[in-house]
């Protein structure tokens, strides 16, 4: 699995804890969406997760 959309709206510690439940091996980052410049390189080995200010997740997390 590469994308997690089913996430969009939940709290981003559930988030986390599903996708790693999917694969172990993810780093995952959580970022608030509107304050955190973030790299554009792609990263196989890894998952951002963006949120809101009420921690809900804003965008599908995907690898990358």
């Amino acid at each position: 699995k590469t994308a997690w959309p089913e996430l969009v709206g939940k709290d981003a510690i559930y988030a986390r804890e599903q996708i790693l439940a999917d694969n172990p091996k993810l780093e995952i980052h959580i970022v608030f969406y509107e304050a955190c410049l973030v790299t554009a390189d792609f990263d196989k080995n890894r998952v951002r997760i963006y949120t809101d200010c009420s921690n809900r997740v804003v965008r599908t997390p995907s690898i990358g």
